[in-house]
């Protein structure tokens, strides 16, 4: 007669198979980065092949502080052995450079309101994501994030690779994503097979905390794929109110710092980090701007066409209080609201009405612009 196996015989199995998992993969990642940076293909790293990919590695001193960490016997040579050991301590430090980065009362662990004042702000987590973070990070369950345990997930994320990592909407795959861009394991504007770039692969998942991190580290915001479209079509196609507002806040410092100016007499205000959402006066937009929100992709459409014709009325009013202009035509003629009308999408006809027509609805565009900060704010906490 076999007997019944134990709750917790089954728990350390399940535990051990997914650290062979992760193990596998992690091998299989360092594996590939070794044969990439390996440019004689003769088994064996020399310093000259290390400083011949510096912008890897960023700057040269990060590539002889590697070379000092990897080459355990000194012979000037690393191996494939002496790799994989050195280059797994050097990540785990710098891993924890960045976990420290966050313990900000320098107890060596971090907890939930050290998460929050980290993240929330630079990164765009919602506090929603901040509690599954702490989950996700928490492996002992005691509350509070230890170094070990953040370098563990982390790194586990990481074999995934950044395109995974931008569409699964998982708080450590942002993480992972910083840590890919920061050792240089993954370029920031590379594209897939479908020609999409990091940042379009997350707009397009509705990931604006892996928008964050992809416009931190300087992303280009108006690269086009195949079918000319930008991560804001991306962002238009999904709903992604919150990814528009961080690409658009992005797009303004790329053009020369520009920022959103009112024309009635009151002080400049910062484009994001201020009130660009205002919601008395109006704002003047640059040319510049102006040919970012309303381009047309290979199907003759802007992203408040895609806004309009899905009754998308968050994304329409996110593009609407940023300055899309309304009376941009397809490659067929059709504006934004004459698209809402044709599809029979109400709700966006409606917006789109109320934002036109002074006449009709005289405080329209102030209303909107006082629902559109409320939906903001709401969706931050």
């Amino acid at each position: 007669m076999v007997g019944t196996i134990e709750p917790h015989v089954v728990d350390a199995a399940a535990d051990a198979s997914r650290r062979f998992a992760s193990l596998r993969a992690e091998h299989k990642r360092l594996a590939s980065l070794f044969d990439q940076l390996d440019l004689n293909g003769n088994g064996t790293l020399e310093p000259h092949e290390l400083k011949s990919n510096i912008e890897r590695f960023g700057e040269e001193n990060l590539a002889n502080d590697l070379m000092a960490v990897i080459d355990a016997n000194n012979d000037g040579v690393v191996s494939f052995k002496e790799f994989v050991e050195g280059f797994q301590a050097y990540e785990a430090r710098r891993l924890q450079t960045l976990f420290h980065v966050m313990d900000g009362d320098k107890s060596n662990t971090v907890d939930d309101d050290e998460l929050e004042a980290a993240l929330k702000q630079r990164f765009h987590f919602t506090g929603r994501m901040l509690k599954k973070l702490l989950k996700e990070l928490d492996i002992d369950g005691d509350g509070e994030v230890s170094p070990l345990e953040y370098v563990e997930k982390v790194s586990a994320a990481k074999t995934k690779g950044i395109f995974e990592c931008c569409s699964s909407g998982k708080p450590a795959d942002v993480l992972a994503i910083y840590a890919l861009l920061e050792s240089g394991e993954a370029n920031r504007d590379s594209a897939n097979e479908s020609g999409m770039t990091p940042l379009m692969v997350a707009s397009s998942s509705d990931n604006a905390a892996a928008v964050a991190v992809l416009v931190e580290a300087q992303a280009e915001v108006e690269a086009v794929d195949q079918y000319i479209q930008t991560a804001l079509h991306k962002a238009a196609t999904q709903d992604s109110y919150r990814v528009i507002s961080v690409l658009l806040n992005a797009s303004r410092a790329s053009i020369g710092g520009q920022q959103l100016v009112y024309v009635d007499g009151r002080d400049e205000q910062s484009a994001f980090d201020g009130e660009w959402y205002r919601i008395d006066g109006e704002w003047t937009v640059s040319d510049e701007e102006a040919s970012m929100l309303n381009r047309l992709d290979q199907f003759g459409k802007s992203a408040l066409h895609y806004a309009a014709e899905n009754n998308y009325v968050n994304s329409a009013m996110a593009l609407l209080v940023a300055g899309a202009d309304p009376s941009t035509e397809s490659s067929k003629g059709a504006n934004a609201a004459q698209v809402a009308s044709e599809k029979k999408k109400a709700d966006v006809a409606d917006l789109l009405a109320r934002w036109c027509d002074a006449t009709a609805y005289p405080t329209g565009q102030t209303d909107i612009r006082r629902a559109y900060k409320a939906l903001l704010d709401k969706h931050s906490k």
